[in-house]
């Protein structure tokens, strides 16, 4: 059941994570020895992003190698949860940045 949303799961998480990445090396760059909230913002999806497709590459390819059944554990779940507020996050921040 999860052989056909996985290529496109990591495919968003992808997209989010340079998305995030150009986000976070454009307020390095103007961002001074203050934290603001746009600092936090950046650096907070591009570390989730980072450790989403970290965990989501761990689980989706680890089972396959001995196993090829997908069994679902909570690390699947926190992917699931955390994966939408990543995207909502990099979507927004998109939005607001194509005025």
């Amino acid at each position: 059941m999860r052989r056909i949303p996985n290529p496109l799961m990591f495919l968003v998480l992808a997209v989010a994570t340079v998305v995030a990445h150009s986000r976070k090396r454009d307020v390095d760059s103007t961002a001074g020895e203050n934290i603001t909230r746009e600092y936090l913002k950046a650096n907070l999806s591009f570390y989730l992003g980072i450790a989403l497709m970290t965990g989501f590459v761990w689980k989706w390819i680890g089972p396959e190698v001995p196993d090829p059944e997908n069994f679902i554990d909570p690390l699947w779940t926190v992917i699931d949860v955390t994966q939408p507020l990543l995207m909502f996050t990099t979507g927004s921040h998109l939005m607001q940045s194509g005025d």
